[in-house]
This record gives C-alpha cells, sequence and structure tokens, in this order.
C-alpha cells in the first residue's frame, strides 16, 4: 500500500514496517528499522502520544498530525490478541494545502469584492438624495438594498474567512 504501515508491539518495538513508511524515514533509519523502537523511528511527539494513548486506553484512535514536515491523518488500532498496535499514515499535506489556497482566494475574492459594491452603495445612496421621481427612487432602492445584501455577505466571508485562519494557527487538530 502507498500508505505508511507500522505494527509495534506491547513493547514498542517495531515489528513490521512497509516501504511507504520507510521511504518517509531519514536515510539512515531506514536500514534496521524493524526490531527497534517505533519512537527511535518516528521523531514526532504527536505520532508517539497517539501510539502510547492506544496502548493505555486498548482502542483505535485517528488524529492529523505532523512527521517528517508533511501532515498525516494516522489511524492506530489497537490489536487485543497480540497486544500490538497497528498504525497507517495517510499523507494529507496535498489536502492541507489546497484548503490553504481556497482559504485564501475566498479571502482575496471577498475583499476585491467589497470595495466595487461600497462604490455602488454609495452612488445610488447620492443619485437617490437627489432625485425627485418616485419611480426611479424605488428602483434605486432596490438596487441600494441588493447592494446591501451583497456586503453583508462578503462581510460573512470574511468573518468565515477569519475565523478558519485563526483556528487553523492555534490548532492543528
Amino acid at each position: 500500500i502507498k500508505e505508511g504501515l507500522i505494527v509495534a508491539d506491547e513493547k514498542d518495538n517495531v515489528k513490521i514496517i512497509n516501504n511507504s513508511l520507510k521511504n518517509m524515514l531519514p536515510e539512515n533509519l531506514r536500514a534496521g528499522a524493524q526490531g527497534r523502537k517505533y519512537w527511535e523511528l518516528l521523531i514526532s511527539p504527536q505520532f508517539n502520544e497517539l501510539m502510547e494513548k492506544a496502548l493505555n486506553e486498548k482502542r483505535g484512535l485517528m488524529e492529523q498530525i505532523e512527521a517528517f514536515g508533511r501532515a498525516y491523518l494516522m489511524s492506530v488500532n489497537y490489536l487485543e490478541g497480540s497486544k500490538s498496535r497497528t498504525a497507517i499514515l495517510y499523507d494529507i499535506t496535498g489536502i492541507r494545502e489546497f484548503e490553504e489556497m481556497k482559504k485564501d482566494f475566498v479571502a482575496n475574492v471577498s475583499h476585491e469584492l467589497k470595495t466595487p459594491l461600497t462604490a455602488i452603495k454609495g452612488f445610488t445612496e447620492t443619485v437617490a438624495a437627489e432625485t425627485k421621481d418616485d419611480g426611479s427612487k424605488r428602483y434605486l432602492g432596490i438596487i441600494s438594498r441588493h447592494t446591501e445584501r451583497l456586503i453583508s455577505i462578503v462581510d460573512d466571508l470574511l468573518t468565515l474567512s477569519g475565523i478558519e485562519k485563526a483556528k487553523d494557527g492555534a490548532d492543528f487538530k
């Protein structure tokens, strides 16, 4: 499988490690990986905590972690019969980068839309104040209401974008 796979016994010894996970390791740790302690290979506190938690709680867990400068969705399961843990690492770095690009795009587009909408609102209000014709005032009122609605939507997008950025900066999970 292309995902990284590692099986560790109750004493933290690596029983099985696939080539995909070996290829994630630094060159000097690839040879002789099997039989070593898993925490000697994977320099990631998040990985180690999840492996320990699965052993202590004797259950399966799934979390996002960072290891080797990349983002992974890690699934670890406790196997009662052999008292071992099996972990699979799915590389989600590309997905995380895409999400970040999407958030930046929404924020940039929202800012770009806000300027012309504010100008339309201002000119509409100016023309409405100078117009005596009731029919024109009615149409200008419609334009003004829809412009306000669009500005409100853009403000909501900017708020959402700010919340997502703050959440991502505060916590990787």
